[in-house]
């Protein structure tokens, strides 16, 4: 009998444990702690991107002068997450390149194409910096009154737009505006065949132009509809550009059109999907675009772009305070 009784406590102590475990696992079924969200998976474009971002973040320091400042701030909108945010703004606050203004800046002969764009560079860089920057802009504003802005009508369509966004970041008076341009441009476009543009490269960087000064630089979305016309251009072009022999610079204008497409949240098309596949098959192996042999200068505009273009975020973040904190609020003004 002792056999026995043995089998039936080890049955009844193995019946109480099953029992046991079964109530364990409702309360946990019913518990909070065990519902929680399943790991989200990231995509091949979010993965491009973070890729891209660090390789940017690593070769800042690489990159012409005068560029590593807008160039990380513009991936810092676009940033995955809280840690790579961080990374961006630790990169932004050991970005050492300067460049200096001229010691009169009065001078008529500023006040051309050449001259004027890495000054109006660096005043942007010291505003967003939180660095002294506003008599130099008076300065400034008060010797291209004099001239009347002679020097706008030499301006290429492309650089008007770019000059127009400096001059309203710095609070500059400009001889036109935005909507003026962008109508001018609308109505030059409309008149020509969508193939005719998809083959003119120098119109599209115009064109992928409006949609990134409209947005700030990917500081907000363009969802208004005004660029809409543009969609059947851009997807064209990204059909003549996008091929296995296109050259660094159809590759560079395929991800500025691309990024342009993510900024206005244009639906999924064959192909747009079938570049954007492109474009992440020609990334490097160290996360840049554009080809080792490329000169920094080509291989950081391009990866700027390829970030932006496959960057999947849910929101844009807004710029990060950069001023010292001896600038910082409620602290005691400079001087």
């Amino acid at each position: 009998m002792a056999p026995l009784n043995a089998a039936r406590s080890f049955l009844r102590l193995s019946l109480l444990a099953v029992a046991a475990s079964m109530m364990g696992c409702s309360e946990a079924a019913d518990s909070p702690r065990a519902t929680e969200a399943p790991a989200v998976v990231e995509s091949e474009r979010a993965k491009a991107s973070r890729r891209g971002i660090a390789w940017m973040v690593a070769n800042a320091d690489r990159f012409p002068r005068g560029w590593a400042h807008p160039f990380l701030l513009r991936i810092h909108r676009v940033a995955p997450d809280d840690a790579t945010a961080a990374s961006i703004v630790e990169a932004l606050r050991n970005d050492a390149q300067r460049r200096p203004l001229p010691d009169d800046l009065s001078d008529p002969a500023l006040l051309g194409p050449k001259p004027l764009r890495p000054i109006l560079n660096e005043l942007v860089r010291r505003k967003t910096s939180g660095e002294p920057y506003r008599e130099q802009v008076e300065t400034l504003a008060a010797s291209m009154a004099r001239d009347g802005f002679a020097f706008w009508d030499d301006l290429r369509p492309l650089n008007q737009l770019t000059f127009l966004y400096k001059f309203q970041a710095l609070g500059l008076e400009a001889p036109t505006d935005f909507d003026t341009l962008a109508n001018r441009t609308r109505a030059e476009v409309l008149q020509r065949s969508v193939a005719d543009v998809a083959e003119d490269i120098p119109t599209l960087y115009v064109l992928t132009h409006l949609v990134l000064v409209r947005s700030g630089y990917f500081r907000t979305w363009v969802t208004s509809g005004e660029f809409d016309y543009l969609v059947p251009y851009f997807v064209a072009a990204l059909g003549k550009n996008f091929v296995e022999t296109a050259s660094h610079r159809q590759v560079d204008l395929s991800a500025e059109i691309l990024a342009c497409l993510s900024l206005m949240r244009t639906p999924p098309m064959p192909q747009i999907e079938g570049a954007m596949a492109f474009l992440l098959s020609i990334q490097l192996p160290d996360g840049s675009w554009g080809g080792k042999r490329k000169p920094m200068r080509g291989r950081a505009h391009t990866t700027l772009l390829g970030v932006l273009a496959t960057a999947e975020p849910a929101v844009l973040r807004p710029d990060p305070d950069l001023r010292s904190s001896a600038d910082a609020p409620g602290s005691a003004p400079r001087n």
